[in-house]
C-alpha cells in the first residue's frame, strides 16, 4: 500500500512538473526557418537562449511579467505572460535596412578588416586567450585613418584558438560600437541604443558579427570603439556555465593607434582606464571591425 502511495505521489509531481515546463519554438516570419542562439529575457534578465533548432523551454510556475526574445538579425519581441501560454510557437520579424535612395556605382567595392597590426614579438609570446571578471567591460578603438569614406559592415572579434570545442556550449554576451571622446581619448555614445546580443562557442576562433542588416554606420573620422560587455555573474553560474566566453592577444606595434581601455570600479567609482600594457603599446584584445567604402 505504502509503495502504491508513493508511486501515486511520484506520478502528480511528474506529471504536475512537466505540465508546468513548456517548450517553444522561434521561427522566421518570412520563410518559418529555425531561429538559433535567440536570447530570452525574463523581467529584464537574461535567463536562456533558443538552441540550433530555434526551441527553448520555460518553467510557466515562474513569474513572468514581460519576455523578451533578442537576436542580432531579428527585431525584439516583447510578450506578456498571456501572450506566452497561448501559442507554442512564436514568430520574429527580420531586421531590414531600407535605404531612402540607391544610387549605383561603377567605383568597385573595397573592404577592409581593420585589426591591431601584430608585432614582431608576436612570434616570441604565445598568449594564450583572455577572459575578464563579471561587470567588467573592455573597449578596443580602431583609428580611421581611411581616406575615403567608409562604413561599418562587421564587428569581428579574434580568438588565438584554431578550432571550437565540439559539442561546447554557445556563451552569450554583449557587444556595442562607441563613439570616441576626443578630449578625453574614452568612449563617448553607444551607437545602438541597446547592447547587441550574441555570443561564441567554447574556443571559437572568430566570432563575426554583421551589421549590414541593422543599420547603416558611417565610419568615423575620429575612430570608433568595439566594446564587449558579459552578463551578471548569476546568470553564467546559475546555467552551468563553467568558462567565460575568451578572446585573443595581439602584441602591438609601437607606432600603433589601437588602444585597450577597461571600465571597471576603483573606490566604487566606475569609470573607463587604459591599462599600462595599453599605454605602452605592449599589448591589447584583438577586437577590430570590417569596412567598406
Amino acid at each position: 500500500m505504502l509503495k502504491k502511495i508513493i508511486y501515486i505521489t511520484f506520478f502528480v509531481f511528474n506529471y504536475s512538473y512537466s505540465q508546468s515546463i513548456k517548450e517553444f519554438k522561434l521561427l522566421s516570419e518570412i520563410d518559418s526557418t529555425s531561429i538559433e542562439y535567440a536570447h530570452i529575457i525574463i523581467d529584464g534578465k537574461l535567463k536562456t537562449y533558443s538552441n540550433e533548432k530555434g526551441k527553448f523551454k520555460l518553467n510557466l510556475d515562474t513569474k513572468i511579467d514581460t519576455l523578451s526574445i533578442s537576436h542580432l538579425e531579428f527585431r525584439t519581441k516583447n510578450l506578456l505572460f498571456d501572450d506566452i501560454i497561448k501559442n507554442d510557437t512564436i514568430y520574429l520579424q527580420e531586421n531590414s535596412t531600407v535605404l531612402d535612395e540607391v544610387f549605383l556605382s561603377k567605383v568597385k567595392k573595397v573592404t577592409k578588416v581593420l585589426l591591431p597590426k601584430k608585432s614582431i614579438r608576436e612570434l616570441i609570446y604565445s598568449n594564450k586567450d583572455l577572459t575578464f571578471p563579471y561587470g567588467f567591460k573592455i573597449a578596443v578603438y580602431v583609428p580611421n585613418e581611411e581616406k575615403n569614406n567608409f562604413f561599418i559592415k562587421k564587428i569581428v572579434l579574434k580568438s588565438k584558438n584554431k578550432k571550437a570545442i565540439s559539442n561546447s556550449k554557445f556563451i552569450p554576451f554583449k557587444v556595442n560600437l562607441m563613439t570616441c571622446d576626443t578630449v578625453n581619448n574614452i568612449p563617448d555614445k553607444p551607437i545602438f541604443k541597446e547592447d547587441l546580443v550574441v555570443g561564441k562557442f567554447e574556443n571559437q576562433p572568430l566570432v563575426e558579427i554583421n551589421l549590414s542588416k541593422i543599420r547603416e554606420i558611417p565610419f568615423p573620422k575620429n575612430g570608433i570603439y568595439v566594446v564587449v560587455s558579459l552578463y551578471d555573474e548569476t546568470y553564467y553560474l546559475d546555467n552551468g556555465f563553467i568558462n567565460k566566453p575568451s578572446f585573443g592577444i595581439v602584441q602591438l606595434r609601437k607606432n600603433s593607434k589601437f588602444r585597450q581601455l577597461n571600465y571597471y570600479s576603483i573606490n566604487g567609482i566606475y569609470k573607463w582606464w587604459e591599462p599600462f600594457y595599453s599605454k605602452e603599446k605592449i599589448q591589447s584584445i584583438n577586437f577590430g571591425i570590417e569596412v567598406e567604402n
